[in-house]
């Protein structure tokens, strides 16, 4: 697994004064999606003639609303893996005082009571 964080870009935007208003003062807000990356168009010499094509790998991102910016990427080369998979490295980055938004996916028991 791959992970990214792209700083240098927010430290930029602070320079520049860009941050957008909050959307809830207080809170640092953060938005979390999955898909999967982008397939090749070259396939595997041994893959050419079938029509069955392994998955490409899946992403997730975090976005910062205030930056305009995916702050945080974790990456699996594992197509057919779940986004929950990723969860455990996400929730490592949760902070005190975050607001996490995200689809149904993620509302897991192991996310509202963790350690369990």
């Amino acid at each position: 697994m791959c992970v990214i964080r792209p700083r240098r870009a927010a430290v930029v935007i602070d320079q520049l004064q860009a941050r957008r208003d909050p959307w809830l003062p207080g809170y640092r807000a953060r938005v979390l999606d999955g898909n999967h990356l982008s397939a090749t168009e070259h396939r595997l010499e041994v893959l050419r003639g079938t029509w069955a094509a392994p998955l490409p790998g899946r992403i997730l991102v975090v976005m910062d609303p205030e930056l305009g910016l995916a702050t945080d990427a974790f990456v699996t080369p594992d197509g057919h893996a779940n986004e929950r998979t990723l969860l455990d490295d996400v929730l490592q980055t949760v902070r005190e005082k975050d607001l996490w938004i995200a689809d149904r996916n993620f509302c897991t028991f192991e996310v509202f009571v963790p350690n369990r």
